[in-house]
């Protein structure tokens, strides 16, 4: 199955790598506000989302796909954490969805775990081929 896109898409190790660190900042928020609910428990992992996506963008062993993928993860993890940043300064939470920044941001998540989802998936799928074993001395 690893040869589904081989010859339209390969992923370099940078984007998997990328890929699996902002997932595992979304299954820490996810428990995170299972446990204690709240919008503020969201800023750690959207700071590893940014820092992770942005970094393989300007990654040089990153392909210009990636470069795409992940430039739009990280403008949509900015985005969100501009809301949260928002919502916090007017005094509101995310409890529910009644307050129009927290439908932007219920709808951006939805939007950036299917991103997620998408990228990591055919990542794994379409790795870059592995350089040859260098001949024994």
């Amino acid at each position: 199955m690893s040869g589904l896109f081989g010859p339209y898409y390969s992923s370099s190790s940078t984007h998997r790598g990328a890929q699996k660190a902002s997932a595992v900042a979304t299954v820490v928020e996810n428990g995170l506000n299972a446990i204690s609910g709240g919008t503020l428990n969201a800023i750690p992992s959207k700071v590893v989302q940014i820092g992770s996506s942005g970094y393989t963008v300007f990654c040089t062993s990153t392909h210009t796909s990636e470069k795409i993928i992940n430039g739009l993860e990280a403008g949509i993890t900015l985005t969100q954490l501009a809301l949260i940043i928002a919502l916090y300064i007017m005094g509101e939470e995310c409890a529910n969805d009644e307050h129009a920044l927290c439908k932007a941001y219920f709808i951006l998540e939805a939007v950036y775990s299917g991103l997620l989802a998408l990228a990591l998936g055919i990542g794994e799928m379409s790795k870059d081929p592995a350089a040859p074993p260098a001949p024994s001395v």
